[in-house]
């Protein structure tokens, strides 16, 4: 049963999460394209309470398969992460960066909003979260 909910929700995430197109004119801007993609796939997260909080609960389970099978799952986010960065690289939205590092920084804020947003009695709307998600993470906290 676990194992099967884990193989939903990343199916669920893969189909949010696709490559930014950029030679079709018609396509709406790369930033809107990605800030589109984060809001779904957060919103998902978000939407489901328990996967949420089956989520946040990897490194703090007793059983060891668990926490086995979460560890995986979050390998197989973190290399999602690690491909979007790359194809970012490529056509030329992201800088150059170490991509296994800026994956897992990535994915380090994103548990942290998941808590935030799943454990604040009125959390606010997750189209906000996302801007300044996205704010963070593209142009950092300097002034």
């Amino acid at each position: 049963m676990f194992d099967s909910i884990l193989d939903h929700a990343m199916t669920d995430l893969r189909a949010r999460i696709h490559r930014i197109e950029v030679d079709d004119p018609k396509a709406p801007a790369p930033q809107v394209q990605l800030r589109t993609q984060v809001v779904a796939t957060l919103e998902y997260i978000v939407r489901d309470r328990g996967l949420a909080m089956l989520l946040l609960s990897a490194g703090h389970t007793p059983d060891a398969e668990a926490a086995e099978r979460l560890d995986q799952f979050f390998a197989e986010v973190r290399d999602l992460l690690r491909r979007a960065f790359e194809s970012g690289m490529e056509i030329g939205l992201v800088r150059k960066v170490d991509t296994v590092l800026a994956a897992a920084a990535m994915l380090g804020m994103i548990r942290g909003v998941v808590e935030q947003l799943v454990t604040q009695p009125k959390p606010p709307p997750v189209d906000k979260v996302v801007d300044e998600i996205l704010i963070i993470a593209l142009r950092g906290v300097l002034a």
